[in-house]
């Protein structure tokens, strides 16, 4: 059986994940069942440097009546690209939080700053820029709604060709934990590609029969160790068959 691939990212996130996938993998078969559902929140936007972790956050400054222009922050080069695209002179940090917040300091820039972000967040980087003397507020300007997988995805996990799942955060990957069937001798073998080791240690004790970290926090990296996974469970089916 061709392996599969079940994609949990929030709609637009999961149709452009998987539109690089098909380019990368060719004919492959992709399942999009969110975790997360996108709400946006109307926020009043005080003044200051903008800092985007996420293009959703570019997305929810505009819906909440921002006016991009001028420079902003952002986490990785995905969020600089929405945020040009929008209008900003985006200045990407291409790496996670903690790579963001090391080159707010660095710059010497004074601020104020303020970050626009989802209601849930893995660090508090307005808490943190502030106490190293870098004056930024956090404005929520979007929320993310967790939700079951969907029929079609429940039937990829529990049938017996293999599943690769990309899983980009803690969150996601603690829901889908809980989501898999508990019966694991009727379960599809699984093929997880995790952003992080914080979203691999968030799988708990979810068997996999190959999980592999991504080497940066990006997606690029995250696309390689898809096509990596993908050759694995291609590798297993054909073992199977020689069976």
């Amino acid at each position: 059986m061709q392996p599969m691939i079940l994609l949990t990212r929030p709609a637009a996130a999961a149709r452009r994940f998987a539109d690089v996938l098909r380019v990368r993998l060719g004919a492959v078969r992709i399942v999009q069942s969110p975790l997360l559902r996108i709400e946006w929140v109307m926020a009043d936007l005080p003044g200051g440097v903008a800092i985007f972790t996420s293009p959703r956050g570019v997305e929810g400054f505009l819906r909440a009546g921002g006016h991009a222009g001028g420079a902003c922050w952002c986490v990785g080069d995905a969020t600089a690209g929405a945020a040009a695209e929008a209008g900003f002179a985006p200045r990407s940090a291409s790496g996670d939080a903690k790579a963001l917040i090391a080159a707010i300091l660095e710059s010497g820039e004074a601020g104020p700053f303020v970050h626009l972000r989802g209601k849930h967040a893995i660090a508090d980087l307005a808490a943190i820029l502030t106490k190293a003397g870098r004056e930024t507020r956090a404005v929520v300007v979007y929320d993310q709604v967790a939700q079951p997988l969907g029929p079609e995805a429940q039937s990829l996990l529990q049938g017996e060709a293999p599943v690769v799942v990309p899983l980009f955060s803690p969150r996601t990957a603690r829901q889908f934990a809980g989501e898999c069937p508990v019966n694991r001798a009727t379960r599809a073998p699984l093929f997880i590609a995790a952003m992080s080791g914080a979203v691999r240690d968030a799988l708990g004790d979810v068997g996999a029969s190959e999980l592999s970290i991504a080497a940066r926090p990006d997606g690029q990296a995250m696309v390689e160790t898809v096509q990596g996974l993908f050759d694995a469970a291609r590798r297993l089916e054909a073992g199977r068959g020689d069976k």
